[in-house]
């Protein structure tokens, strides 16, 4: 969120501090990464759009969408970087490698997609389908920052604006 705040005119809310405890020796089943992290930041007022959204009317609708469409631009004018992982070039978040043991970051899309297909072969060891699956996967995006988890839930708005995008613990590129 620091480095968003910095970057772009994207609202997030401001952070404190923040700390990380690990490494932890978690028990089989139990999710989360080799560490943890907390984050004391600045209280957003206001409502999730979930809530908000079936009460707002056609124009406020409509600005607001505006709004998270100029957000999500910003994001993705944050400069083209080289890897894929998190913003600190460390391992991915996305759940979706949960189950990997190879997170990154990846040097390339190529790397990653491998990877993707490793963790979905480990989730499902009976079907071989990993060359039918690489033959899917494109391998020639420009690599862009994303948030990771943009949805209702984790957007805040108040008074017909969105007032912050919150819950970044998937963003990175």
């Amino acid at each position: 969120m620091i480095h968003v705040a910095q970057n772009t005119g994207v609202p997030v809310p401001k952070v404190f501090a923040y700390y990380t405890y690990g490494p932890i020796d978690r028990d089989d089943g139990d999710y989360g990464g080799l560490y943890d992290t907390y984050i004391f930041m600045d209280f957003v007022t206001g409502e999730t759009l979930d809530i908000a959204w079936d009460t707002s009317g056609v124009s406020t609708k409509s600005h607001i969408s505006r709004q998270l469409a100029s957000y999500i631009q910003e994001l993705r004018d944050m400069g083209n970087v080289v890897y894929i992982g998190s913003i600190d070039h460390g391992p991915v978040t996305d759940h979706s490698l949960s189950t990997s043991v190879d997170k990154g970051p990846f040097e390339s899309e190529q790397d990653f997609n491998r990877a993707l297909i490793k963790a979905y072969q480990k989730s499902a060891p009976k079907r071989h389908i990993g060359t039918f699956l690489s033959g899917m996967l494109p391998q020639s995006h420009r690599i862009l920052f994303t948030h990771g988890d943009i949805r209702p839930q984790n957007v805040m708005v108040k008074d017909g604006n969105a007032m912050a995008i919150i819950d970044w613990e998937l963003s990175g590129w």
